[in-house]
């Protein structure tokens, strides 16, 4: 990370699940940031987890370091802040660090939900969309079908019950983010 902020102003780290998590979590979890930075279709940016972020203090204190007043999803406004005063995020896939999932049904709804509900104030921050984009609301309306279609299936497996228990914390999520913030649910899955 330091030799990489010698050239680059923001650089962030590749996530590696492997090492601290189980297969069954990892199965039903999916990886991020192993390849390549974090991109979502609605945000104007790639961004990255927090953990895994670089940065100069002179660029952190130009965008007066992250929102304190936003609980979850802090870590990609910051990404957006930081890339719109024109410092591109760079991925230093050499710099490693080890993620640990949740792995308790409980806490795998919860993060997820959370996630979610911040996803839309965040595209509501930066995607600019009203809250009466048809197509968003049936795409999320199309989830809970699938969802629902496959929850007997699901629930056969320990990696399904993980998977349902993050897909309904999403869903779930996006509804109540949708509610609070007045913009459409965002599908990022």
């Amino acid at each position: 990370m330091e030799k990489a902020l010698r050239v680059h102003g923001f650089v962030a780290s590749r996530l590696e699940f492997e090492t601290l998590n189980s297969s069954v979590v990892r199965s039903a979890r999916g990886s991020t940031q192993v390849g390549g930075l974090q991109q979502f279709r609605f945000l104007p940016f790639p961004h990255a987890g927090s953990g895994t972020l670089g940065i100069t203090r002179a660029l952190h204190d130009a965008v007066a370091g992250f929102d304190e007043t936003i609980p979850i999803c802090e870590d990609i406004d910051y990404c957006m802040r930081v890339q719109q005063k024109g410092v591109k995020l760079e991925f230093v896939p050499d710099a490693v660090l080890h993620c640990r999932l949740r792995a308790s049904k409980k806490g795998v709804y919860a993060q997820a939900a959370q996630y979610a509900e911040y996803e839309v104030y965040l595209y509501k921050k930066y995607g600019a969309g009203c809250l009466w984009e048809w197509w968003r609301w049936r795409s999320y309306m199309q989830a809970w079908r699938i969802l629902l279609g496959r929850i007997f299936e699901l629930l056969r497996t320990p990696e399904g019950k993980i998977m349902l228990a993050w897909r309904l914390g999403r869903l779930i999520g996006l509804l109540k983010g949708s509610l609070r913030f007045g913009a459409p649910p965002v599908m990022v899955e």
